[in-house]
């Protein structure tokens, strides 16, 4: 089972961007990580790694994007990530 997340806007040039942080307690290192293309913070595979990473001393923080937070499922053109 996974701990207390914190969440934090970030504001970006792209628009609001959301990170989820899991800390791990008395973490040595962190992981950021982000979601695919189609997918969000809480897909399987990201999930899996938090838990793993959280249980093996490493905060992770999860980025979820801004065009995600705007309700879009795909990302801007390339030009403009």
């Amino acid at each position: 089972m996974m701990g207390a997340v914190t969440v934090l806007t970030i504001d970006t040039p792209s628009g609001p961007a959301r990170a989820h942080l899991h800390p791990a307690p008395g973490a040595a290192a962190s992981l950021v990580l982000g979601h695919g293309a189609g997918g969000g913070v809480a897909a399987s595979d990201l999930v899996a790694v938090t838990r793993a990473a959280t249980r093996a001393g490493v905060t992770v923080v999860l980025v979820e994007q801004p065009y995600r937070m705007a309700g879009r499922r795909s990302p801007p053109p390339a030009a403009r990530l």
